[in-house]
């Protein structure tokens, strides 16, 4: 398939793979002398598509990798970029190859756009689209049917089953809507493609590397590269991106290959990996209701920072009206304020260390409480 190069592109991210080629004397400097400089040159510039016309170009840089392309002109410099910044990536010229025959999905590019107008955020809005009586029945039957392997995997890693199971009904309904987008083609596209947003660069760059870790995942599971998942590029029933399914995702089911799609051992023992790596504390709350008192929610909206962290005690909120001594809690037990703003108010809850972790798997409050409420409403 031949390729069309965008002229609007960014010169590319760690290397910016030899500007206009006629005028630069590879011979001369030497392409690894090159790709040193404008690695530091343009460090932070996403790696993006440039002309590709110049076949002597091409094949000095197809001789340094070795790599043995049938029709060097239909590799573009910038998939060139991409293999030499990923050296664990095994077989360049056959994904070189493959990433050269993606067409760039309009569809992922159109919902990475941000919305038009921005809405207040609303809490119960968004609440009621997770802890609804469709999700609950689908989250207690999925508790019933696997429970000897819930609490297995709880006793082994220290994550409350219905924590574990709650996850998997926020992103996927328990593998109902898993997603239907071919997941190389998606990364590629926003690797090299995302939208004209302000955060362009950054997320191209954050991107690229998915889409390394998805090439060297999928060749780890034995060169399989036909997954799906959403638009963004996220797979499977716990809905990771391949940086975490690499670093997290556990083969439980003991058949060779990692199967967030098909296999619950397999995502139920992951996501509890995942909870457990980000330091899940075992038997300890998640949430803290607080009396909606004039004081407690002065003293609470004064600490709210908006961000997962829990950089709080209740040594930091001496005046607060909580009794933790009674629920065996510390005074230096760590804390963070979760502020939920609604139509017309905002409500306000404490989060503990556990509710931090949460916010690994998605940094937004509403997700992790979310995730929480329906933990709490599939319980068995």
């Amino acid at each position: 398939m031949k390729f069309i190069t965008k002229t609007h592109k960014l010169l590319p991210l760690f290397f910016l793979l030899y500007g206009c080629a006629s005028n630069v004397d590879l011979k001369q400097e030497g392409i690894a002398q090159k790709i040193e400089k404008t690695k530091q040159k343009h460090a932070n510039t996403p790696i993006s598509a440039i002309s590709n016309n110049n076949t002597e170009l091409n094949k000095e840089i197809n001789t340094e990798n070795n790599y043995l392309y049938t029709s060097n002109t239909e590799i573009p410099l910038f998939i060139n970029d991409f293999i030499k910044v990923n050296p664990k990536i095994k077989n360049p010229a056959y994904i070189a190859k493959i990433l050269a025959q993606q067409v760039p999905n309009q569809t992922s590019i159109k919902l990475m756009m941000p919305a038009k107008e921005v809405s207040r955020k609303n809490w119960q809005v968004y609440r009621s689209k997770f802890i609804e009586p469709i999700r609950i029945k689908a989250g207690q039957e999925f508790m019933a049917n696997n429970k000897v392997l819930l609490d297995k995997v709880q006793n082994e890693y220290g994550v409350d089953a219905f924590i574990i199971a709650a996850i998997i009904g926020v992103e996927s309904i328990y593998g109902r809507y898993v997603g239907n987008f071919n997941v190389l083609n998606t990364l590629y596209t926003l690797a090299f493609y995302y939208p004209d947003t302000p955060n362009k660069i950054s997320r191209e760059i954050m991107f690229q590397k998915q889409l390394a870790n998805y090439i060297i995942w999928a060749q780890e599971q034995g060169n399989n590269f036909n997954h799906y998942g959403s638009y963004a590029g996220a797979m499977g029933m716990p809905q990771f991106m391949p940086e975490s399914i690499r670093q997290y995702a556990i083969d439980y089911d003991k058949d060779g290959i990692i199967n967030l799609t098909g296999s619950i051992p397999d995502v139920v023992a992951s996501v509890a990996n995942f909870l457990k790596k980000h330091g899940w504390k075992t038997g300890e709350k998640v949430v803290l209701d607080i009396e909606p008192s004039y004081e407690n929610i002065a003293l609470l909206k004064a600490n709210a920072t908006g961000k997962p962290q829990a950089n709080l005690t209740f040594n930091d909120l001496p005046s607060l009206n909580f009794d933790y001594k009674a629920i065996g809690l510390a005074s230096n037990t760590p804390l963070l304020v979760i502020d939920l703003p609604s139509a017309y108010d905002v409500e306000y809850k404490l989060g503990l260390y556990n509710f931090y972790v949460l916010t690994r798997y998605n940094q937004s409050f509403f997700y992790a409480l979310s995730v929480y409420e329906l933990a709490n409403a599939i319980k068995y």
